[in-house]
């Protein structure tokens, strides 16, 4: 169910032309499960899994 809201919101996201189109649902749910992992020994730190996310979800937004 999960995967599955994921990609719809890839799926609307693409079209309306704010992310990428080469990045698969997949890719999308790895980099976010594998920040969270990465992030959570940094928490009290730098806004921890947010900050690493915020840079994360810069690199999917589509270029103009």
């Amino acid at each position: 169910a999960l995967e599955r809201a994921v990609d719809d919101l890839r799926r609307r996201a693409v079209e309306a032309g704010g992310v990428r189109p080469d990045v698969t649902t997949e890719q999308i749910m790895g980099l976010v499960v594998g920040t969270c992992k990465v992030a959570d020994p940094m928490a009290p730190t730098a806004g921890g899994a947010c900050r690493l996310l915020d840079v994360v979800f810069d690199g999917l937004r589509a270029r103009a």
